[in-house]
């Protein structure tokens, strides 16, 4: 039998389990761990290095691709197709109709729906930790979460133990066909729509899936209870895309909507809900692309700050001017090196398609190594030097 979260005397009364984690006492380290703390930061630095170069050609290509898009794309009106070979990338706006509903025949779920999505959650535990070092302490919840999260990992696998997966997964289903005016629209465009309408279940109304019974409660099919679940309780619910005015830029084949190939071999198709120009469609790819580029320039130089800083920290007790240096300063000379290093990366990789922009990097990364140098070559002493009491 699955454990219950509330069950357990010795768990908090929220459905909070806590675990403290514990440390063996260790002698002096050993040499085989010093090589591993090293070969971790080596790691750290080769995974954020690797991280920003992709990262830059992603964005450029990306950008790529957007550019030519803004140049490709064209207006066109939902009642009419243009004649064949006029127009590849195309902009429309207006209300779209599904020709049937979309349905979920496990679930026997029909709606009269541009998509479909069945949503399956089963009730398991989730580690999280607060704290560091012998301060840390390792939490577990109770959640519903799609898929299974692999208690193998947790710290405290003795007491919270996921079971396996649903039998059942989640999935997308969709009409026979989708018209935007005299367009259909393929499944590739209506999977960039979000679901945000709820389908209520049947109540009462029982699925047996493998010999397990799902009874329809509230807006979900239930194998367990709604207001006490279990671990390993499942529940599936339907969300659905619904019928009205969307705004696409895609490919056009013949009379259908779908994606559509820059000459760079980027690939462009949007859709969203609503009436949308093409300026403003275009706007939010660009908008998406920065973040997506930043969010991961950050972690990429994070991972390279972090393992120059393990690196640094063996390094400094071989070699006195370094570990004389790094005393005095520690975190601005991995900041320095990793700020450094990343626009190195990332000027390698605008090389090809912003040469002026890469050597402007590769300029300010000089500065900061230079910065660097100047640093090195104060004395520990400077400006340590105590006033001295003159005498009369």
């Amino acid at each position: 039998m699955p454990d219950r979260p509330n069950d357990s005397s010795t768990e908090p009364p929220t459905g909070l389990s806590t675990t403290p984690s514990t440390k063996a006492k260790t002698g002096p380290k050993k040499p085989k761990r010093k090589a591993a703390i090293a070969v971790f930061g080596l790691l750290l630095v080769l995974a954020g290095s690797v991280a920003l170069f992709w990262n830059e050609w992603r964005s450029a290509s990306q950008s790529a691709t957007l550019i030519a898009g803004e140049r490709a794309v064209v207006g066109a009106s939902v009642g009419r197709v243009p004649p064949e070979g006029t127009a590849g990338l195309v902009h429309l706006a207006g209300p779209a109709r599904p020709s049937g509903p979309a349905v979920d025949p496990l679930f026997a779920v029909t709606h009269d729906a541009l998509r479909l999505d069945r949503v399956v959650e089963m009730y398991q535990w989730r580690e999280f930790s607060q704290g560091t070092g012998d301060n840390r302490t390792d939490n577990y919840e109770p959640v519903w979460a799609e898929g299974r999260i692999p208690s193998e990992r947790f710290r405290d696998r003795m007491r919270h133990t996921n079971p396996q997966a649903p039998a059942i997964a989640s999935a997308r289903f969709y009409p026979d066909e989708v018209a935007l005016g005299a367009y259909g629209v393929a499944p590739e465009l209506l999977d960039l729509l979000p679901a945000n309408e709820g389908v209520v279940a049947a109540p009462g109304r029982e699925v047996f899936i493998e010999g397990r019974a799902f009874r329809g409660e509230g807006s979900a099919f239930l194998a367990g209870s709604l207001a006490n679940p279990e671990i390993g309780d499942v529940r599936v619910r339907h969300r659905a895309v619904p019928a009205g005015e969307i705004s696409v830029i895609a490919g056009l084949d013949g009379s259908v909507l779908g994606t559509w190939t820059a000459p760079n071999g980027g690939t462009i198709a949007m859709a969203e809900p609503g009436l949308r120009t093409s300026g403003q469609l275009f706007g939010a790819a660009y908008r998406s692309n920065a973040l997506w580029t930043w969010a991961i320039r950050f972690a990429g130089t994070l991972g390279v700050f972090v393992g120059l800083s393990v690196l640094l920290g063996h390094i400094a007790r071989r070699v006195p001017p370094l570990a004389d240096l790094q005393a005095r300063l520690k975190g601005p000379i991995a900041v320095t090196l990793a700020l450094a290093w990343a626009l190195a990366v990332i000027a390698l990789a605008w090389l090809i398609f912003r040469p002026l922009t890469s050597v402007g990097l590769v300029a300010v990364s000089a500065v900061l190594l230079l910065g660097l140098r100047a640093l090195r070559a104060r004395r520990p002493e400077d400006g340590l030097a105590q006033p001295t009491n003159g005498g009369d």
